[in-house]
């Protein structure tokens, strides 16, 4: 998967969305990294060429977080630990919540530990293509922990990362600096729980007022599509481009008088 989520998140998003939104957290990383400046050499020239290194390193982290989201979110909060049921479509996938009487959310605890592994089989790759021509740079594996929260998803590595040029070294302590990445994702999980709830209630029964009510109140778009026979697909989504995941999807197999509806209106 180290060289996959790039691949994934280009069949995910389309490009137009994705030049957006760079412009967006570019602003957001230049903001973040304004106490991030060190002195490294008295040689303007050298420092200048450190300052554009340390930028780097700094918007393949946020591109990292930013693209495991969105994947994460696609695969309703999964990673590469595959729940029992899945819809598996050869470069990604969708699992099932509901699988014919089988209840299978994954926890949020479940879902953060996807998104650390997505950064940690990630971000090494990233930085491995950052032109390092006037550096020596060196740095071991990562190890990311995420959380939650309402509006965002902090992230915070423990990855230092070596830079030296002749006689100057400087460790980079990215655990000092952790980031927040604005998300939806925190309501978008507490409206699958609704569904998901719902389900363990009363398969046949989703009160689709309260799904309304419940999208329009956090901003997001519920839709319920025919997915194949006896199934469902629920898409959870966002329409900014900055803000990551802009989609959280999974999947509901109906025994064949469960079956709920097709297309939940958005708002």
């Amino acid at each position: 998967m180290k060289k996959g989520i790039r691949a994934q998140v280009a069949v995910f998003i389309i490009l137009a969305i994705m030049l957006v939104a760079a412009g967006g957290i570019a602003f957001f990383i230049t903001q973040q990294n304004s106490s991030l400046d060190k002195k490294f050499s008295e040689d303007i020239e050298v420092q200048a060429q450190y300052d554009l290194l340390t930028s780097q390193i700094y918007t393949c982290l946020s591109d990292t977080y930013m693209d495991s989201l969105e994947v994460v979110g696609f695969q309703g909060g999964y990673y590469v630990d595959r729940p029992a049921k899945i819809y598996d479509f050869g470069w990604g996938f969708v699992p099932y919540y509901y699988y014919e009487g089988d209840f299978l959310m994954p926890t949020t605890v479940e879902i953060q530990n996807a998104l650390n592994t997505a950064v940690d089989d990630n971000l090494l790759y990233c930085l491995d293509e950052i032109d390092r021509s006037n550096f020596d740079i060196s740095y071991s594996d990562s190890k990311t922990k995420s959380e939650i929260k309402q509006g965002v998803v902090s992230f915070k590595t423990d990855l230092s990362i070596k830079i030296s040029q002749e006689t100057n070294t400087i460790n980079l302590q990215l655990k000092d600096h952790p980031l927040e990445m604005p998300s939806k994702l925190y309501d978008m999980i507490q409206v699958a729980n609704f569904i998901y709830q719902s389900h363990k209630e009363d398969p046949y029964m989703i009160s689709f007022s309260t799904l309304v009510d419940m999208g329009t109140e956090r901003e997001l778009f519920i839709d319920l599509r025919d997915f194949d026979e006896d199934t469902t697909l629920y898409a959870i989504s966002y329409n900014n481009t900055v803000f990551q995941p802009s989609v959280f999807e999974f999947l509901a197999k109906y025994k064949k008088r469960d079956v709920v509806g097709s297309i939940l209106p958005s708002q």
